[in-house]
């Protein structure tokens, strides 16, 4: 029985431990200007194959660079380790909850959009659509924070929230465009937050001579 309340802890502190190096804070960060660079790529004289183009190799990119940086700064650190099945179906959970979501906002999507629809006026339909995104990123990083214990990502969904109502909100009632800006600074408060985290966990989990 000991034993087992003891591997219980153990994967609790891993499980635990598994966010506490800021590099899916850093991932989301650049994640949330890769969003804002898009949205301005569609105003450019660009294809819509040349916009997916840059837009997954973006992310591929961001992407790339967490795997690298797992491997090489987290890894060495504190391992791996194989969670049991509690942990397993929070994450099977999680998976879910977003497929569910994304659903969601793309029939929302369709519903404000579609020529003939339930939202005929433009700027009707452009304001649910704002809504809806911004009620999809808190709805599912707070869902998600919960399920995970992964307290940060209640920041990160009112960020991923503001960079769409901000646009919205400035240009309705201080007649305002602020531009790239309304994903530059929610980026930049995910970014510090991962970066601050990644410093607190370099300290906390040196290298030792034979990890180096």
């Amino acid at each position: 029985m000991s034993q087992e309340l003891n591997l219980k802890a153990i994967e609790r502190k891993a499980w635990n431990s598994a966010y506490q190096h800021g590099l899916y804070d850093l991932f989301l960060g650049c994640l949330l200007l890769q969003l804002g660079g898009v949205y301005y790529l569609t105003k450019l004289p660009l294809s819509d194959a040349a916009i997916t183009v840059i837009n997954l190799g973006t992310y591929l990119l961001v992407l790339i660079a967490l795997i690298l940086a797992k491997r090489f700064i987290t890894r060495p650190r504190v391992g791996w380790v194989q969670f049991g099945p509690r942990r397993r179906v929070r994450m099977f959970t999680v998976t879910t909850i977003l497929f569910i979501l994304v659903g969601g906002t793309f029939i929302l999507g369709l519903i404000a959009n579609a020529r003939g629809g339930l939202i005929k006026d433009e700027s009707q339909a452009k304001l649910i659509g704002t809504i809806g995104i911004s009620l999809f990123f808190l709805v599912f990083f707070s869902l998600t924070a919960y399920i995970l214990e992964y307290k940060r990502l209640y920041l990160i969904g009112v960020m991923y929230a503001l960079a769409y109502l901000m646009p919205w909100i400035f240009q309705q009632y201080l007649h305002i465009d602020i531009g790239i800006l309304a994903w530059v600074i929610p980026a930049a408060v995910v970014l510090g937050m991962g970066l601050v985290t990644l410093r607190r966990f370099l300290h906390d989990y040196p290298l030792t001579p034979t990890q180096g």
